[in-house]
């Protein structure tokens, strides 16, 4: 059976995807500088799934809906 953390029932596993997530985007934004706010989200997502492989609706999901772990 998978272990849970308590306080918000997500495995060890997703947290690390899901931080993966997260610090792939900050990387993204980072190289980008001043064009960070001119590209198209579409673009940044098409950049973090080149990082993770995770699918780009995966990808909307972590980043819209949950915070670094």
């Amino acid at each position: 059976m998978a272990k849970f953390n308590e306080e918000n029932k997500r495995r060890e596993s997703t947290k690390r995807r899901y931080n993966g997530v997260h610090d792939a985007y900050s990387l993204v934004m980072e190289e980008l500088g001043d064009l960070a706010d001119a590209v198209s989200r579409q673009y940044v997502y098409e950049k973090i799934k080149e990082k993770t492989g995770l699918c780009v609706k995966t990808i909307a999901y972590v980043l819209n809906h949950t915070e670094r772990e």
